[in-house]
């Protein structure tokens, strides 16, 4: 939000963002370093074989983009890597600023079986079986500029085994296994959960502060 405020209105002088991260760090939470990259400040990404028409709205062509620069990028290719969504954003600052932009996300995954992720180096809850299978989730953002050039880089490396821990001690804690009793997968959600939670009492409990 910070980011994407500060192309509209670099100056900030009704003190917007300021606000926003004072209130913020009254919870204890602050802007994180270096998630969000500038990738103009760097190394350039090459363009030889792109399209930039395509680049702006085609899948396959973003994802041959992040694969022919995933070096520059710091994007691992050990991963399965997707492509989700291509989407044009239109902003307009409070003086009359007209940004046009192109946000794509793409997702890394892993199968595995958690004997398999102790290895790597994911902590494994004692709850957990050395057999059970487990998902790995990892990805980021790509923001390209009208010209179809890439201008900021967000990512979640999968290969943080430190955010993948907590991920799997919240899932293992809170019994958030699919049908089949693996972790991490998009359907890890308990039997029944989708249906009781229509008819909970308290269905915002677990958002209070």
């Amino acid at each position: 939000m910070l980011t994407a405020d500060e192309v509209v209105a670099p100056d900030d002088k009704h003190g917007y963002r300021t606000a926003l991260k004072k209130q913020f760090a009254a919870f204890g939470i602050t802007r994180p370093n270096e998630r969000i990259v500038d990738v103009t400040l760097g190394r350039e990404p090459t363009y030889g074989r792109m399209n930039f028409t395509i680049l702006r709205s085609d899948r396959d062509e973003v994802e041959r983009f992040l694969w022919e620069n995933a070096d520059v990028l710091k994007i691992e290719r050990d991963w399965q890597t997707r492509v989700q969504f291509v989407r044009p954003s239109v902003r307009v600052g409070p003086d009359g600023l007209i940004v046009s932009e192109v946000v794509a996300d793409y997702v890394q995954q892993l199968q595995l079986e958690a004997r398999e992720a102790r290895k790597l180096g994911v902590t494994i809850p004692k709850s957990v079986k050395p057999a059970t299978v487990l998902e790995l989730w990892g990805g980021g953002v790509m923001v390209f500029d009208q010209f179809g050039r890439a201008k900021l880089h967000q990512r979640k490396p999968l290969s943080d085994w430190k955010r993948q821990s907590r991920r799997l001690a919240y899932l293992a804690n809170h019994g958030l296994s699919d049908s089949k009793g693996r972790f991490g997968f998009t359907t890890s959600t308990p039997r029944g959960q989708r249906f009781a939670a229509l008819h909970a009492d308290k269905a915002r409990t677990a958002e209070d502060w």
